[in-house]
């Protein structure tokens, strides 16, 4: 019962401020359920404790449900605006990370680099092997830091892996 009198609180006295303050309440109930939780608990702090006020933490959910920055990084901002007490925009300053890139020929060049270094896992998809595909998809992924936009990536991945 603590916790959740502290979350209203920080919400400024209503559970219902956070997601009046950004459009899509779903992807804000889930953010904060998942991720500002798991944040909480990993690092043994009371939502009193944390550093990200609402309205920061808006910021960050919007950039992320405007596919402009990936779920990793996104946690990745999360993490260094509670540990230093800093702005959404001071993080991604520090952290060096942009808007996701969703040039499609950008994304093709890529991942056909990666397809190129990985002849065995294309064997293994043509084999019917599903997790080859999920095996590609993460060395693209890795590769590129999280900065492609992952539905476009995946969706080249299909198409060239057809071609192949």
């Amino acid at each position: 019962m603590q916790e959740k009198l502290e979350i209203i609180f920080w919400t400024n006295s209503s559970p219902f401020s956070l997601c009046n303050k950004y459009k899509n309440y779903s992807i804000v109930k889930n953010y904060f359920l998942t991720e500002v939780f798991s944040y909480l608990n990993k690092n043994n702090i009371s939502i009193n404790q944390f550093n990200v006020s609402p309205l920061e933490l808006v910021k960050l959910i919007s950039k992320l449900d405007n596919k402009e920055i990936s779920h990793a990084q996104s946690k990745e901002i999360l993490s260094k605006m509670a540990r230093e007490n800093i702005s959404f925009e001071n993080a991604i300053k520090i952290l060096n990370i942009s808007s996701q890139i969703r040039d499609v020929n950008i994304i093709r060049s890529k991942v056909n680099e990666v397809l190129d270094k990985n002849q065995d896992a294309i064997n293994d998809f043509k084999d019917g092997k599903s997790r080859a595909f999920g095996f590609i998809m993460g060395c693209i992924i890795k590769e590129t830091k999280g900065e492609y936009d992952a539905t476009i990536v995946n969706e080249i991945l299909k198409e060239e892996l057809m071609k192949r």
